[in-house]
């Protein structure tokens, strides 16, 4: 979370209420869960107050970040 830049996606399997806090540290725009992790309703509830987008998936981190570049660039 270092290299985030203000508006990044975080692709992560950390389901918490401290990732939400990273993320607003970090200042990222949207956090993607991957390997079917899902966040407490507490968690959901802080990400609304900071308004970040919340996402979750069964993909993997990789073949969900490969899905996110494809869609966005129109990469295949």
């Amino acid at each position: 979370m270092g290299r985030a830049k203000n508006g990044d996606c975080w692709f992560t399997v950390m389901a918490n209420l401290n990732t939400i806090a990273v993320a607003t540290l970090a200042e990222v725009s949207a956090i993607v869960f991957c390997h079917g992790a899902t966040l407490p309703e507490e968690a959901v509830e802080r990400a609304r107050e900071e308004g970040i987008d919340v996402f979750c998936t069964e993909l993997s981190v990789y073949d969900a970040a490969v899905k996110f570049h494809e869609f966005f660039t129109g990469a295949q």
